[in-house]
């Protein structure tokens, strides 16, 4: 689900890095990429699961740029938990000790392949 996420602003952003002279040319295409995204891809879940995706959640650069996903995480979380405050509470505070590293997702283990899965995902 985060994959599609990042797909779809990439090649927006590619779209409009390589056309930047022929602006005129590229709006066609970007209003058919933004109005399939709105109407069809954007959802809460495609949001949270670029959040949660370790290979953007450590890399600092890409989640300024995507600040927003926080949201679709916490409505995912506000709509599973069901109206249960103790479960909403469990999961805000897991997901406080992941992008924190903390606990189990602290382990020397998880975030030398963390780094590895980083690496080879920038390589490609």
């Amino acid at each position: 689900m985060g994959y599609l996420y990042i797909a779809m602003h990439t090649a927006r952003e590619e779209l409009l890095r390589r056309f930047q002279k022929k602006k005129k040319r590229v709006d066609v295409y970007l209003k058919i990429i933004d109005s399939r995204w709105d109407r069809q891809l954007h959802k809460n879940l495609h949001a949270a699961g670029y959040w949660l995706n370790p290979s953007n959640q450590y890399n600092t650069i890409e989640m300024e740029k995507h600040e927003q996903t926080i949201s679709g995480l916490l409505d995912v979380i506000e709509s599973y938990a069901y109206g249960n405050p103790t479960l909403r509470s469990k999961l805000t505070n897991e997901m406080k000790l992941f992008r924190n590293a903390e606990g189990d997702f602290g382990r020397v283990t998880l975030l030398v392949i963390d780094i590895r899965c980083f690496l080879v995902l920038r390589i490609f």
